[in-house]
């Protein structure tokens, strides 16, 4: 890297000799930067600028944007990694929550320069419909399992769920906060469930016809068989 070009919060970077694509989460000073990347969970490092090239793949200067992040967005590492709900915006730092694959629940605070904004299908529904009550199935925005609320608390729903564990069978309970705008109702999960059938409906139709057009492009007509039953 031209040592006059100079890095920023949010930069997509990685190692001069190779490795993940990173995000410069703070400026330490003119020599060295931390950084952040996703490896199964969020992980931390401070590197000398020097060692560093900015990713060509990715280079911000390409995609910048102003975009201004709320709670209930959902969010994801400009360098990789899973798609997340913000579920606390601070001064300088976002809060995000996200379960992993094996339905585990992370949190963790990032820069604002470090997040990009995902863009969610639009649900068309009426205000009254996306209020939430105790006892309402809900779903983490970002995804995850289905969890029933138990309370609701200045404006955070405290849900219940369960996981199951298959060696050694076991169903084990857990419980989290989410603030309300992080959450998906049962009003929106069930027009999802709804769209999903259709969209299954749709591709199995979809397959029964390219296997009656592929049965037809390899039947062939055999002149020596008789077909008059008379």
């Amino acid at each position: 890297m031209p040592r006059d070009s100079k890095l920023k919060a949010g930069d997509i970077v990685q190692l001069k000799s190779g490795g993940p694509e990173m995000t410069i989460i703070e400026l330490l000073d003119s020599a060295m930067v931390v950084c952040q990347w996703f490896s199964e969970r969020p992980r931390e490092c401070t590197f000398i600028n020097d060692t560093l090239k900015l990713s060509a793949a990715k280079d911000p200067a390409q995609k910048a944007k102003e975009m201004r992040i709320k709670a209930g967005d959902m969010v994801k590492l400009k360098s990789g990694g899973p798609v997340m709900t913000a579920s606390v915006v601070l001064d300088s730092k976002t809060i995000c929550q996200w379960f992993d694959r094996k339905v585990m629940l992370h949190e963790c605070a990032f820069t604002h320069d470090a997040l990009d904004l995902e863009h969610e299908k639009e649900v068309g529904l009426e205000l009254d419909e996306m209020s939430l009550n105790p006892g309402d199935v809900v779903q983490l925005k970002s995804g995850g399992p289905k969890m029933t609320v138990r309370v609701i608390e200045n404006f955070k729903a405290v849900c219940q769920w369960f996981i199951t564990y298959e060696m050694p069978y076991d169903e084990i309970l857990y419980e989290g906060s989410f603030p309300c705008d992080a959450l998906h109702g049962s009003a929106i999960l069930q027009k999802m469930d709804q769209e999903r059938l259709r969209t299954m409906e749709q591709k199995r139709l979809q397959e029964m016809e390219q296997e009656r057009r592929e049965a037809a492009r390899t039947w062939r007509y055999d002149p020596e068989v008789d077909f008059d039953t008379h």
